[in-house]
């Protein structure tokens, strides 16, 4: 947990402590704290997942090692409803591209392989350098389609 989820692992603390009736001067800032720190490695997500179950099922409010062994059966939980892996290895759609649909070219200004610039068609005008241009790839490109929806969904 960061100190960013310090409110979430609050209000966690608190619904539990509630659920399972803990005196409210035993629900103190300090023990808090206590709990605080023996949770801290753990994901605030797992945290509050634990938490979560525990109000349903917990007949008292548990000790920092029942609440840690929790949120990791649930990070144990979650890890295991993740999808299979690929079956083969990663590989490229486009060799040429990589698929980012860019195509890097060197520019020799005087030889046969220019950029076509105004400049780097006269000889010594222009430094050699690199420039890019669109891969024939991107029409039919899966991998590139995809990220390219995943970017102007995440825009608008």
């Amino acid at each position: 947990m960061t100190p960013a989820d310090r409110l979430r692992f609050a209000q966690a603390f608190n619904r539990l402590a509630v659920a399972t009736r803990l005196p409210v001067a035993e629900a103190d800032a300090a023990m808090q704290q206590v709990y605080w720190d023996g949770l801290r490695e753990q994901p605030i997500e797992a945290v509050t997942a634990a938490a979560g179950t525990m109000e349903t099922h917990a007949r008292w409010f548990p000790k920092v090692a029942e609440w840690r062994e929790a949120a990791y059966r649930h990070q144990v939980t979650a890890r295991l409803q993740l999808p299979d892996g690929r079956d083969e290895p990663w590989h490229d759609e486009c060799e040429t591209c990589g698929d980012t649909g860019w195509v890097l070219h060197h520019c020799y200004p005087g030889s046969g392989n220019t950029c076509g610039h105004r400049h780097c068609r006269v000889a010594g005008r222009r430094s050699e350098h690199t420039y890019v241009r669109p891969c024939p790839c991107r029409p039919t490109n899966r991998t590139l389609q995809r990220h390219h929806a995943i970017l102007t969904s995440t825009r608008s």
